[in-house]
């Protein structure tokens, strides 16, 4: 079970008065409110991700227990959908959205339908039954990004479809339903609302400032450095300045570009590195914590944008949204971002 570590840097605030911070990328308002990591806490109930099928079905030998894989990793003596295989990614046997359908929307005027046409691909993370990706060698990750962009790529040909979602769960608190290493990408003819809510504020952010509000957030961040977790030639992680939930973390390209397929293979292995180095961060301070990691580009089909900028959020699941949150659709936050990256920044880089 993660826990909230008792570092100087978090006990030290608990009488620091609460603060409404402004998401700069965003216009979302969340509070910070240090005093409440001291209250006291029910403990979690002890969630055991409910086991599909025994043995694991994504572990070696039990490739027919998913679909035809679609891409792999594997030795060159090995044979599709058996063993030998690093990366597998697979049609996701429970699928939210399918490749055949009518995409258009349709309706009487006020009620509007479409069908749920689209993609739904579950990456295998490796071949051992091993639940944390954190844990594993960073040359793992970096095989795993490298297939994150390939598939990407490929769903952004496809004429029907206008966004993809990658996201990874990891945890029962976060979503997951099975333990072995795994993540997932859902493209859909529509743009989601978070993401249509971003362009729009990116595109006033750019039309007052003329400038990338994101270009703007890394030259803020590099000049302050109260935020920064860890950094490399190509990309910046930050605890961020108006974290909806306690040590969230983004990881932002420092070169402009709207879309993440415009990543060249050499990124994504720089990509693979940085993103070990902050899961490793959170696994070690926080203990294990549960988190949900989520990609956020523009949209499919259009021309690379001057206002938006693609990047890699982070969330570890330490609080629970509470009637506050539901509410209001705001967050509240009990660990100010400044205390989690020194906590970060100071996790040891060991086993």
């Amino acid at each position: 079970m993660a826990r909230v570590p008792t570092h100087p840097a978090i006990t030290g605030s608990y009488r620091r008065p609460p603060e409404w911070r402004m998401n700069p990328v965003t216009g979302e308002w969340v509070i910070i409110a240090p005093e409440r990591s001291s209250r006291p806490m029910l403990a979690s109930p002890h969630v055991t991700p409910r086991t599909v099928r025994d043995p694991c079905p994504f572990c070696t030998g039990h490739e027919w227990h998913t679909p035809a894989e679609l891409r792999a990793y594997r030795s060159p003596q090995s044979k599709p959908n058996e063993a030998g295989w690093r990366v597998r990614c697979v049609p996701n046997s429970f699928a939210s959205v399918k490749p055949e359908g009518n995409a258009e929307p349709h309706g009487d005027g006020y009620f509007f339908r479409a069908d749920g046409v689209g993609r739904h691909e579950l990456f295998v993370e490796c071949p051992q039954h091993e639940p944390n990706l954190a844990r594993l060698p960073v040359e793992q990750i970096r095989e795993v990004v490298q297939m994150w962009r390939e598939r990407f790529i490929e769903a952004s040909s496809d004429p029907k479809l206008r966004y993809a979602q990658l996201f990874k769960n990891h945890g029962a608190d976060a979503g997951a339903s099975v333990e072995h290493a795994h993540s997932q990408l859902i493209a859909t003819p529509m743009i989601p609302p978070v993401i249509s809510e971003e362009l729009r504020f990116a595109m006033l952010f750019q039309e007052e400032h003329d400038e990338c509000a994101y270009c703007e957030l890394l030259h803020r961040e590099r000049v302050d450095g109260s935020r920064e977790v860890a950094e490399s030639p190509s990309f910046v992680a930050v605890a961020a300045y108006a974290g909806r939930q306690p040590f969230e973390t983004w990881i932002v390209p420092r070169v402009h570009h709207s879309n993440f397929d415009a990543i060249t293979t050499e990124a994504a292995d720089e990509l693979g590195t940085i993103l070990w180095t902050v899961l490793r961060k959170l696994d070690l301070a926080l203990e294990g914590p549960a988190y949900n990691l989520v990609f956020h580009s523009a949209p499919f089909h259009e021309p690379p944008s001057a206002y938006y900028h693609w990047h890699v959020e982070v969330l570890p699941r330490l609080t629970q949204l509470a009637g506050y949150e539901w509410g209001t659709g705001s967050h509240v936050n009990p660990i100010r971002p400044e205390d989690a990256a020194v906590v970060l920044r100071e996790s040891a880089e060991k086993g």
